[in-house]
């Protein structure tokens, strides 16, 4: 069983802070007999994630850049969705989370993209009006 879309999350209150650890792997897509091909499929990645307690894999497709942040570096998912698949057996039945993302981007990067540019003020063409006051000398 799957879920069809995808269940969107609020990844800051689902997963808190959440630390670069590093590449996991690539998935690589198959051919038509069945033997691995050489194109990415996706990448997943592990993250510290400071609300679950432990690393969280997320997958990002292969079309977003390699991501190669330095370790411990605060990052940002961007549209996270957790998705399950479901197998069941004789014993019972087992669910496995993952989650994907469109992107993942450095913290710090994301809080100045935010930012609109500022126009410079323009320097006014009359000096005396614009000059700042000197400070008293001592």
């Amino acid at each position: 069983m799957r879920l069809r879309e995808g269940v969107m999350i609020d990844a800051n209150a689902t997963f808190g802070v959440l630390k670069f650890a590093g590449l996991h792997n690539e998935v690589m897509e198959q051919n038509l007999d069945g033997t691995v091909s050489d194109e990415v499929k996706r990448r997943t990645y592990d993250l510290r994630s400071s609300t679950q307690g432990r690393i969280i894999r997320v997958s990002v497709p292969a079309e977003v850049a390699v991501k190669e942040f330095e370790p411990l570096t605060e990052v940002e998912l961007v549209n996270a969705v957790l998705n399950t698949v479901a197998n069941t057996s004789f014993t019972g039945t087992e669910a496995e989370w993952y989650c994907n993302v469109d992107d993942i981007v450095s913290k710090s990067s994301s809080n100045q993209a935010g930012l609109p540019n500022q126009p410079k003020q323009p320097v006014p063409k009359d000096n005396n009006q614009s000059k700042p006051e000197s400070a008293p000398k001592q």
